[in-house]
């Protein structure tokens, strides 16, 4: 070309390489733009080549014939290419204009259609030009650009928009890069001519070999790069800045670090990867990764805004798929149904179901939203695959393709991917997010919404009360005092363990190991009031309902009347839930389509047709794969236990029989509504007189012993709507007074209606009344509850002591007339009348000692840290006695995210949030903030690198290891090994400061209380100049303590600065909650400043520093040191609380201290030396 010989010139290679490449020095080509020196500052050069075009050299692809075999040839990949910013190569490239290309993944083997295989080979040199590095630096890139793999290999072409060989400046932003280094042997001449030394360079031999180097861990790592670069920086040949400018091109082979870079490059362009979110037309309901969404829908969420939906349309959003699968629109067909998990077919499943989920039926899939509505260009997908995640491996032509599905919770498959449900045009979607408080480790987040005036509260968490003394849930709170009443309708709840929970909680701190108490609904076991009664122990179980009273949704209430808390259930009236039918057992036999009773109604149903509960009380739920879906009895042991099983796709072994809504299958019908009876035993002090029903008297209908005080009595009655029960009874000799001393009785009560409001009635119900006197009661008007006017004046008490009705549950109350000489007496309830109120039933209730502030609202933990449960909610109210609030959470502004970051070694994703009181929540996993090696979350601002002051409260501290940690950082780079300096609390060693004064050093501390767990407590770090401060206090009022000042030298012209958090395990979030955070500049404080004394001359106390001394002429002599010494210590804030290690002068020649006289406080804080 132009007179020159192509062939002639690539032949030339091998000259080269044989002579002047390994035997002479080549000069460098500073005159191409692509290699001028004032440009190459990172001391570092590289090339990266996407083709091979020369065969039978076993790298690349290329074969013979060359024609058909060597067309587009791809190399040996060796990087993942993650962007080439166009204004980097412009030197080298000649394109004028600006942009940007970003390769998603690391595509080496052009299966996703993203970069394609690339090689990368470079190598770098010493600062210091007569370093044999730098000296032979044009031979090696001879050797790596023209020899090696030009001329061995075949490698050619650059990738667009970059240079194929430059300076790193210029070159495209990859994971890594290989590497050769020189290695030479040198001979010199050395001349004397009697007067004169002189020397030349004799012979040289170079060998090329792959670089020897460390990497980011300081382990061996050769032919890499980074790592050689690494070790150049350890040796001293290049700088700290040099290291870091090759890390932002070298990013590291962590899959998610190209991700990172190119989102960090997207920031200073101002932009954000993802997409934009329609909100007026999409509610977005899952995300994960850069589609993140941090409060995330449940089921019930979910399906009520499905339910609006006007064309049932969601959209599953993808990212780095193909443009086939970037947006895929789902269209269902068919209605959904109470048996269908619509949200778990969805977006966590890969099921089949042949009722509710099979393709072209069921639902169909679209490319755009246009085609969805119009119901045009379906995808052909009869061969779904319902065994993979949605889209079920299908393409739009129909055609099978792998890994293109993603399960959200727990994440799998597929990274960043979002689904999002079709809003309603005509009404308006009544959704508003609240902030949430996570209490203890939950591995996914949690959220709090209201959709439609329903609150919704989702949850993972390993549970309430289950793991000793150490709880993790989700928690809908404010700040509380004094007296509480706190009401709530548990309306739904979908669980994943049998020790799930939702309800009411009272609490007094925001730690795991909290003093508490609640009520709850169980996953298994009914309504639990439990709690904890010291902080840190395990958990009291005060009462648990089972299926004697409401289960799965429940009214319920938790009071709180000084150091007494009680807990009540609100008695539903009969519920109609229709027919139902028990289904013969056989092999495959279910419930048809739409006639399954649902999990609340299971229950009653199971009961009418012949069930019977555990003998522990417990109806169990479960994912059971070979019983029917739905409510179902257990045949084979003949108890025929009531069940409901989940599992929408389980078939039924032929060994239970399916309880159905009534329908046309050929089975015997009974009635679940209706005339019920309902049977009581009793007991009473000392003889039963008579027993009025409905103003009846049906005291012969009553069994047992009348005259015996400790008999057992049973009467059974047919039930009538607003009758009045009236038990009268007369105390052989009651002239004596006290408490709880005169008539009493003991009474249970069922129902063959389990929805009645007599079913689970006893004297621990509340809305009882008692009339007394010394003549026999006989006024009808009394009996039928209207005469309250002559109840006693003194209140009934209760207790279960004395309790005197065998088989009976030890947890219910025995009412007693407390009245003296009242020897007749009537007990009397109307269960379903106004009279008595709202049919509180009484459950159970705890005395302990619990601080007067608290915080109180809804937990909820789905008792599996890998699932979420989610509780909807309506009517929440508290009133407490100083500020009654009829539903004061409601009205908090929603929690706001802030800008936060993962640094270096973590695990999983962090977040932060401002809640709407101005609290920060970080939460975060990571390494640890110690050694050579950092990982953590951070919310970082950019500072000036002047002088300031750090400073916040840690409100709470949620660790998930004793080495976890939580405060204030100010940080040179984000890199892990990055200098640094922490001051803030661990999980169980108090407080810390640890600060790192160099790139990859060993990190060094100071602690304050080790082996002591502080949750709590004020954190400063201060810097002036380059000493850096941290101080700790536990209140506001206190005086800050200083832990220790150190030097720590920076350049940079900025530094991170801000909060952060390290859980210290990888799989792990610990959360810190921060408030007061304060940045300010500062100036000398008093435990820094000089101080000056009272007595001439002045002697003054100069502040600690790498270059500190006394002015010179201005030292203390040695003969006066001691005593100069001690009349400072007594001006000085910072050794004043001190004691002294020793009464002597220490006199020695340290090669790291200041000349002359100084003091020195020793590393545990606690003593001083004068030396």
């Amino acid at each position: 070309v132009n007179g020159r010989n192509i062939y002639g010139d690539a032949g030339n290679v091998q000259n080269v390489y044989d002579g002047l490449a390994q035997y002479g020095v080549i000069s460098w080509p500073g005159h191409l733009s692509n290699f001028e020196l004032d440009k190459c500052t990172t001391n570092a050069a590289m090339c990266c080549w996407p083709s091979d075009r020369q065969a039978d050299d076993n790298n690349g692809n290329c074969a013979t014939p060359y024609d058909s075999n060597c067309e587009d040839s791809d190399p040996s990949d060796n990087t993942n290419l993650c962007y080439v910013d166009f204004e980097k190569g412009v030197l080298s490239t000649g394109f004028a204009g600006t942009g940007n290309s970003v390769h998603n993944g690391d595509d080496g083997n052009n299966q996703y259609e993203a970069e394609g295989p690339i090689h990368c080979h470079g190598f770098a040199w010493a600062n210091d030009e007569s370093d044999f590095t730098s000296s032979y630096k044009a031979n090696n890139l001879f050797y790596v650009s023209m020899y090696d793999h030009m001329s061995q290999r075949g490698y050619v072409r650059n990738i667009q928009g970059a240079p194929m060989c430059a300076c790193t400046e210029q070159m495209p932003i990859v994971s890594r890069s290989d590497c050769t280094q020189v290695d030479v042997e040198e001979e010199f001449e050395i001349h004397y001519d009697g007067g004169q030394w002189s020397g030349k360079l004799a012979k040289v031999y170079i060998d090329f070999n792959a670089c020897e180097g460390f990497d980011r861990r300081g382990n061996n790592d050769n032919n890499d790069l980074w790592a050689y670069m690494n070790r150049l920086y350890r040796e001293g040949k290049i700088t700290i800045d040099q290291l870091m400018e090759i890390g932002k091109v070298l990013v590291g082979d962590d899959p998610d670090m190209c991700s990172t870079s190119v989102n960090d490059f997207y920031s200073t362009k101002g932009m954000e990867r993802g997409h934009n979110e329609d909100d007026s037309v999409w509610v977005k309901v899952a995300g994960v990764n850069s589609l993140k969404m941090d409060q995330p829908f449940g089921k019930a969420s979910f399906d009520a805004v499905f339910a609006e939906s006007p064309n049932q349309i969601a959209l599953r959003r993808c990212v780095y798929c193909k443009n086939y699968h970037r947006e895929i629109y789902y269209k269902r067909l068919t209605p959904i149904t109470s048996e269908f998990n619509h949200y778990m077919h969805l977006l966590n499943g890969h099921y089949e179901n042949e009722d509710y989920y099979v393709y072209g039926t069921d639902f169909e899939l679209y490319s755009t939203y246009e085609d969805a509505v119009a119901g045009v260009n379906e995808w052909e997908c009869e061969n779904y695959q319902y065994g993979q995640f949605f889209p079920g491996n299908c393409r739009p032509d129909g055609g099978a393709e792998g890994n293109v599905g993603a399960r959200m919770i727990p994440h799998a498959g597929r990274s960043d991917v979002a689904w999002y449900i079709e809003k309603s045009k005509d009404k308006s979607t009544g959704i508003t997010d609240y902030p949430i408080t996570t209490v203890g480790s939950t591995k996914i987040d949690g959220s709090v919404r209201s959709v439609d005036n329903v609150l919704h509260i989702t949850a993972s968490g390993h549970g309430i009360g289950t793991n000793g003394n150490n709880d993790a849930f989700n928690f809908y709170e404010e700040p509380m005092t004094g007296d509480l009443t706190m009401t709530v309708d548990l309306t739904h709840f979908d669980f994943v363990g049998n020790w799930a929970m939702a309800g009411l909680m009272i609490r007094e701190s925001l730690e795991p190991g909290s003093k508490s108490v609640n009520l709850l609904m169980s996953g298994h076991y009914g309504l639990v009031m439990n709690g904890r009664g010291e902080t840190n122990a395990n958990y009291n179980s005060w009462h648990t309902n089972y299926a004697n009273g409401p289960m799965f949704a429940a009214t319920m209430k938790l009071v709180r009347e000084g150091n007494t808390f009680k807990s009540y259930y609100l008695k539903e009236p009969a519920k109609e839930v229709g027919e139902a039918t028990l289904v013969t057992a056989g092999e495959g036999t279910r419930c048809e389509p739409g006639y399954s009773f649902s999990k609340e109604d299971c229950l009653q149903a199971g009961l009418s047709v012949g069930g019977t509960l555990r003998s522990n009380g417990e109806l169990p739920v479960g994912n059971w794969g070979h019983t029917p879906p739905g409510c179902f009895l257990y045949s084979p042991d003949g108890d025929y236990a009531i069940h409901w099983g989940t599992n929408s796709n389980a078939k039924n072994d032929g060994n239970f029989q399916p309880v159905c809504k009534s329908s046309t299958a050929s089975s015997s019908a009974v009635g679940v509504s209706g005339a019920s009876t309902t049977t009581c035993r009793l007991a009473i002090d000392d003889y039963l007189a008579s027993f009025y029903y409905d103003g009846i008297d049906i005291t012969k209908s009553v069994t047992g012993d009348h005259d015996r005080w400790d008999a057992v009595n049973t009467v059974t009655f047919t039930e009538v709507s607003n009758a009045t029960m009236a038990i009268y009874a007369r105390e052989g000799n009651c002239n004596w007074g006290g408490t709880c001393t005169c008539s009493g009785f003991v009474m249970e009560c069922t129902s063959t209606d389990p929805a009645s409001v007599y079913h689970g009635l006893s004297t621990s119900t509340a809305g009882w009344r008692s009339i007394g006197g010394n003549v026999a009661i006989t006024d009808k008007a009394v009996l039928s509850g209207e005469n309250a006017a002559n109840d006693f004046d003194t209140s009934l008490c209760t207790s279960t002591s004395s309790f005197s009705l065998q088989g009976g549950s030890a947890e219910t109350r025995k009412i007693w007339a407390a009245e003296r000489y009242s020897n007749f007496v009537v007990f009397a309830i109307n269960p379903d009348s106004q009279d008595t109120g709202e049919q509180w039933v009484y459950m159970s209730e705890t005395t302990l000692a619990m601080s007067d502030n608290v915080y109180a609202g809804i937990a909820v933990t789905s008792a599996r840290s890998d699932n979420l449960a989610e509780a909807t909610f309506v009517n929440y109210e508290i009133e407490q006695n100083i500020y009654p609030s009829a539903s004061p959470s409601l009205s908090l502004a929603p929690t706001m995210i802030v800008p936060s970051r993962d640094v270096g070694n973590y695990g999983l994703a962090g977040s932060s949030s401002m809640t709407g009181d101005g609290r920060y929540v970080l939460k975060g996993t990571g390494r640890d903030i110690s050694y050579r090696d950092d990982g953590f979350h951070a919310m970082f601002e950019n500072l000036e690198n002047g002088n300031f002051s750090i400073s916040t409260y840690v409100n709470s501290f949620d660790f998930v290891h004793g080495e976890a940690k939580a405060g204030v950082m100010s940080r040179f780079f984000l890199c892990n090994k990055s200098p640094n300096v922490f001051m803030g609390l661990t999980g169980t060693n108090g407080f810390q400061m640890i600060w790192r004064k160099c790139m990859d050093c060993n990190a060094e501390h100071s602690e304050v209380d080790s082996n002591v767990r502080y949750t709590q407590g004020w954190v400063k770090l201060e810097k002036l100049d380059d000493a850096y401060s941290g101080y700790w206090k536990h209140n506001e009022e206190d005086e800050w303590n200083l832990v220790d000042t150190v030097t720590v030298e920076s350049s940079e012209p900025d530094l991170y600065t801000g909060l952060v958090v390290s859980s210290k395990k990888q799989d792990q979030l610990a959360t810190a909650v921060f408030s007061d955070f304060s940045v300010e500049e500062a100036s000398p404080s008093p435990t820094s400043s000089p101080v000056p004394t009272m007595t001439p001359p002045d002697l003054y106390l100069w502040p600690a520093g790498s270059t500190s001394e006394c002015p010179e002429g201005a030292s203390v002599p040695q003969d006066d040191c001691l005593e100069a010494a001690l009349l400072l210590i007594e001006n000085s804030d910072i050794f004043q609380p001190l004691t002294s290690a020793n009464s002597q002068l220490n006199v020695n020649d340290w090669n790291f201290t200041p000349c002359g006289c100084f003091l020195w406080r020793g590393k545990k804080n606690k003593t001083y030396y004068i030396d």
